[in-house]
């Protein structure tokens, strides 16, 4: 067993673990079933005496489920309509993208 097998059941072990139902919409497509972890919530910023809120939510996708998401796709999780900001790699493999998230 190789280290890309480990990788996959790492992987396959994490997101059974972790992971929510989520429906994911390429702009101009059609929608699909995901599984996405989601991350800490929205980021509170101290700003001289103020406390500012993002309305960004982080989410993890397998790169396997969704293979080349834009900004301006949707997200589904749970009522939540969400638009996403920014993708990248969250990892060396590309494996496993994080959705930067916005309100719809």
């Amino acid at each position: 067993m190789g280290i890309s097998d480990l990788l996959s059941i790492s992987e396959d072990t994490v997101f059974g673990q972790l992971a929510e139902a989520a429906v994911y919409t390429p702009a101009g497509g059609s929608p699909t079933a995901v599984r996405v972890i989601p991350l800490a919530p929205a980021e509170v910023l101290d700003f001289s005496g103020t406390r500012l809120a993002s309305d960004t939510d982080s989410f993890e996708v397998r790169a396997s489920e969704v293979p080349s998401p834009m900004a301006g796709d949707a997200l589904l999780f749970g009522d939540r309509s969400l638009v996403v900001k920014q993708c990248s790699y969250k990892d060396g493999r590309r494996r496993i993208w994080l959705f930067e998230t916005r309100p719809a």
